[in-house]
């Protein structure tokens, strides 16, 4: 390994996950910014038990080909980073926490620095931290530049004043040819392993000046007790202090006095609970492997079957995919059941394998009155897509409509949409919806798919493409969903989207100005806890359905703007189609939140976007492809 040329520069980025999938798809996306080379990112879940683990792994791997998911039992994080060393292929290795970002071209230039400093191992940069959403950024650099990396600095100086979160060096692979993370303590492997590491390597720290990580704050972050903490800092001094006491005989004290003035004196002020070395811990279960792939072995059993079979075949057959949400249960499938129609239809329901307990017994004991009314369960967990289209498989209508496990319909719906099938004819017919709270009380009205600057411009087909207007109630011809493939699990939380877009010149859409759909807000849903993916796929799906309705295959014109607004985005829009390109760039230090936003909801549009690295950082996890920022 001590060869530092050609192809001998790749990189490993290791990636522990525990239970905060929402922020994992930002650092994959921002460990792919920065570093142009051969890189590996590898996600190791060190046994994750949130409800949406495997979503959110299967969705970081979509990113790109060299990312990699390691399943693994929980062992904490000590043991997952450990982990990922064992699998790294890379001559260089970068940490980082799930719910942390690199800026971009962070890698690259450490990688350049060690490349031109031969006798150095390990680089280290500064850093910023920054709220939930990766703004208001604070420099937190001179927690590092102030010090010498010495195995004096370490021992004496850490945590009064000195701190190095791991994710600002990058490692040249034989640093762990003989070093690992502790994996016994409950905290402090940080500190640990940096004391170590600058005893065993002295000279080989060279600082690189600039930030290049973003350490995130927020309330869901893992905390840790201040005597579990004071405990391990005990435990951590008792292995340096066998290493070190020959040559430091004071540190015994030092650290002794530490953790009396420290952990067992004064509680912790606002400025050090927000110190980011303290580092995360984990605890849980493991998971079960992920499915497979083989779509002849996705089955559903039929665990219930009730109400009278009509004569006539079903107009509509309704669909609901089920996972968890129990308490939400019953109000859909009795809105479902008790529709105020004589036009025969069905419910059919599928369970995806929830965890949750008394799902399927909440299920059983529905009384189904005369509606047809079917129960099914997958026999593995599959996924949002994967269920609706084995549902619509057991589905008998000439049409189908999707309602959500944790939403509802008015009794009236069934009548009101077999007239305008009646009417039009139409393939695809969509309604308004009513957003309640989690009591089912009324929220506000959404009309057109909600879209407040979306109004309906006589093509619907055109609306689409700039975003899912077409939504619920959403009821489409059978025939048409089954012709079309019905969705694709690689778009799974916007596959709605995704199939009303490949729907465009395939069959009539018809929008119904009545809002029969009730959509239930809630903490838990699926929406509310992955909203940068959804934000990610809807910049990949907007990308890849307006390059298709292009016109012109050629680029026709290349465009710099400097400022985004939904005012502009229907004019842009069409200019792409017609094969204009854009670059957003701006000279500006530091962008409005409000420009941040739109270009996280709306990326699509750019080849390239030049911001600050700070911003560029705020945009981790949304662009549809990590290539087009840069940061200066």
């Amino acid at each position: 390994m001590s060869e530092r040329s050609g192809k001998m520069n790749s990189v490993s980025v290791i990636i522990p996950y525990y239970n905060q999938g929402k922020y994992l798809h930002s650092a994959v996306q921002s460990a792919l910014s920065s570093y142009e080379g051969d890189i590996e990112v590898l996600v190791v879940n060190d046994g994750s038990t949130e409800g949406h683990a495997k979503h959110y792994c299967n969705q970081a791997q979509k990113l790109d080909p060299c990312v990699r998911i390691i399943h693994k039992e929980n062992g904490g994080l000590s043991s997952a980073r450990n982990a990922g060393i064992r699998e790294a292929k890379g001559t260089y290795i970068q940490f980082l926490d799930c719910d942390d970002v690199l800026l971009p071209g962070k890698i690259q230039r450490q990688v350049d620095q060690l490349q031109y400093s031969r006798d150095k191992l390990v680089s280290v940069c500064g850093y910023y931290i920054a709220n939930e959403w990766l703004r208001n950024l604070r420099d937190e650099t001179h927690s590092i530049n102030r010090f010498p990396f010495t195995v004096g600095s370490f021992l004496f100086q850490w945590e009064r004043g000195f701190s190095i979160p791991i994710h600002c060096g990058l490692f040249h692979r034989s640093v762990f040819d003989d070093l690992f993370f502790e994996e016994k303590l409950y905290g402090k492997e940080d500190w640990l392993f940096w004391s170590i590491l600058a005893g065993r390597q002295r000279n080989a720290f060279i600082y690189c000046p600039f930030v290049g990580v973003i350490y995130r704050l927020h309330e869901s972050g893992m905390t840790r007790s201040l005597d579990k903490m004071g405990e391990s800092w005990v435990e951590a001094s008792k292995i340096l202090d066998k290493l070190y006491a020959p040559q430091f005989p004071s540190f015994a004290k030092a650290s002794r006095d530490w953790h009396l003035n420290f952990y067992k004196g004064s509680r912790l002020s606002d400025e050090e609970k927000n110190r980011p070395h303290v580092s995360s811990s984990n605890s849980g279960t493991g998971e079960k492997p992920q499915r497979q792939d083989d779509r002849s072995h996705r089955t559903a059993t039929l665990i219930k079957e009730s109400g009278a079979a009509s004569n006539d075949t079903p107009l509509i057959s309704f669909v609901v995919p089920v996972f968890n949400h129990k308490a939400y249960l019953k109000q859909c499938i009795e809105s479902l059941i008790n529709q105020k129609t004589t036009v025969p239809y069905e419910v059919i329901v599928v369970d995806d394998r929830s965890t949750q307990a008394g799902v399927i017994d909440a299920l059983r004991a529905i009384d189904s009155g005369s509606a047809l009314f079917k129960v099914f369960q997958n026999d593995d967990n599959y996924g949002i897509s994967l269920t609706q289209n084995l549902a619509v498989e057991q589905c008998s209508g000439e049409y189908i409509a999707f309602v959500d496990c944790d939403d509802y319909i008015l009794s009236t719906a069934v009548d009101e949409i077999s007239q305008v099938i009646a009417e039009t004819s139409a393939d695809y017919i969509f309604t308004d919806k009513n957003h309640v709270d989690e009591s089912g009380h009324f929220i506000s009205r959404f009309d057109y798919g909600g879209y407040p600057w979306i109004k309906p411009s006589g093509s619907i087909e055109d609306d689409v493409l700039l975003g899912m207007v077409a939504s619920h109630l959403k009821v489409i011809r059978r025939k048409i969903y089954l012709a079309l493939g019905g969705c694709d699990d690689n778009y799974s939380g916007v596959q709605d989207w995704d199939f009303a877009l490949r729907t465009i010149g395939e069959g009539k859409f018809h929008y119904l100005n009545k809002a029969l759909y009730s959509h239930r807000i809630h903490k838990n849903s699926v929406t509310s806890s992955g909203s940068v993916t959804q934000f990610w796929m809807t910049n990949v799906l907007r990308r890849k359905y307006l390059e298709k309705f292009s016109i012109n295959a050629e680029v026709s014109a290349m465009v710099e703007i400097n400022k985004i607004s939904t005012d502009s985005i229907r004019y842009i829009s069409e200019l792409f189609k017609e094969g204009v390109r854009y670059t957003f760039r701006t000279n500006e230090f530091s962008l409005s939140d409000d420009q941040v936003d739109m270009l996280r909801e709306f990326n699509t549009y750019f080849d390239r976007i030049f911001v600050s690295a700070g911003d560029a950082a705020s945009l981790m996890g949304y662009l549809w492809d990590h290539k087009i920022v840069r940061g200066f």
